[in-house]
């Protein structure tokens, strides 16, 4: 798998920076390898960048691999083109109604790569005022015809007539306190992105840091994926900012050691860095456990976490603090936990939850203590606590 691995980060070097693969890449490779290079890299999301590469190269490809590459590539291009447009449609319809919002994420690193296209997500987010949910929410749907889905910790989650999911946000806390003590001031590092306008963006600095500490939090969810540090590169090159202020708000969220680390490792993979064994530890991380993370990596997080039975035990009874998230309306109500934990065992039965739930146990009863070690000291180095 290393050599796998190695082979889709020369890929992604070459096709973000124009720097020629090596003349002998191909050789060697049988169709097994290829079809293992797919797969890897739709792990990560980025089989689409490595199909435009092998087209443009011309890249000896067996068929069928080959196919695949261009059918995810195409897949890419198409959903890119839907997504600006819906993006434009929410746009024009929050201007009119003077309701402030900023794209997050992908709908804004995107403008930074190559190809638009080249920046995937599967879904938009945009970022509105929590006073502002109710009116949002009866514009998407009564006049975009949005189907409302559920409300989750920070976000309406909503489906457009064409089938595009919306996030729309009415905060950007994690549910983590370094982090939410310097997320829930986003506003103010924002501005609009002209006179009148009622689409705003973040101050260059947030918006960098706003990428790392999101990574952070899937980091040690159980895993970020390589896009993130993809991201992170392209803005180191591409977006001029204030590096004190970004430095205070990296220390103010307790993400220095992490940051110095992340950033390491993307010079390694991007702009010629030399590995060290930090870095090497985090690279096999977050190959070996995809966009999403793993459910190895989480169940052994949890472990390091609550212990085995502690972990366990959370199946049954949600601690208040993680009931909330699923719950926002719980919210300053304690003393009603105890029917919301009878309302989620309900949701359990739901067609589906109780597979979840088998397959999550499982995963704890075999997570090894060597692999849990591990997680635990990554994330001791990088100073991210479990």
């Amino acid at each position: 798998m290393e050599q796998v691995s190695q082979k889709m980060l020369q890929m992604l070097k070459s096709e973000l920076t124009g720097e020629p693969l090596p003349a002998d890449f191909s050789a060697g490779m049988t169709e097994e390898d290829w079809n293992r290079l797919l797969s890897l890299s739709k792990h990560h999301d980025v089989a689409h960048l490595l199909g435009d590469l092998i087209a443009r190269e011309e890249l000896p490809v067996p068929e069928t691999p080959k196919n695949a590459f261009d059918e995810v590539f195409c897949e890419a291009v198409l959903r890119a083109q839907l997504f600006e447009g819906e993006l434009k449609t929410i746009a024009s319809a929050f201007q009119k109604e003077q309701i402030r919002f900023l794209p997050l994420k992908g709908a804004v690193i995107r403008r930074l790569y190559p190809e638009p296209w080249m920046r995937t997500s599967c879904d938009i987010d945009v970022l509105i005022r929590k006073e502002d949910v109710k009116r949002a929410k009866e514009l998407l749907m009564k006049d975009l015809g949005y189907r409302f889905e559920k409300q989750a910790y920070h976000e309406l989650s909503m489906f457009s007539p064409a089938g595009v999911h919306l996030e729309l946000h009415f905060s950007i806390e994690e549910h983590t306190e370094t982090l939410d003590r310097v997320l829930k001031k986003c506003w103010e590092y924002a501005e609009p992105v002209k006179e009148g306008s009622c689409c705003y963006r973040f101050q260059t600095a947030f918006l960098v840091f706003h990428s790392v500490a999101h990574a952070a939090y899937h980091f040690k969810g159980g895993g970020c994926g390589v896009r993130p540090l993809i991201d992170q590169f392209l803005l180191e090159q591409k977006v001029p900012y204030d590096r004190a202020v970004y430095q205070g708000l990296i220390q103010e969220a307790g993400l220095t050691t992490f940051e110095a680390n992340f950033a390491r490792l993307w010079q390694v993979w991007f702009s010629g860095g030399e590995h060290d064994e930090l870095t090497r530890r985090m690279e096999n991380y977050i190959l070996s456990a995809g966009v999403y993370g793993s459910l190895e990596n989480r169940e052994a997080i949890r472990i390091v976490k609550r212990g085995r039975f502690g972990n366990l035990l959370n199946r049954i009874w949600l601690p208040y603090d993680l009931l909330i998230v699923k719950y926002p309306s719980l919210k300053g109500k304690r003393i009603l936990q105890p029917l919301y934990e009878i309302r989620r065992w309900f949701t359990l039965f739901k067609k589906g939850k109780m597979k979840t739930i088998r397959k999550e146990v499982k995963t704890n009863l075999g997570v090894d203590p060597g692999q849990k070690e591990q997680i635990k000291s990554l994330l001791s180095d990088l100073d991210l606590p479990a």
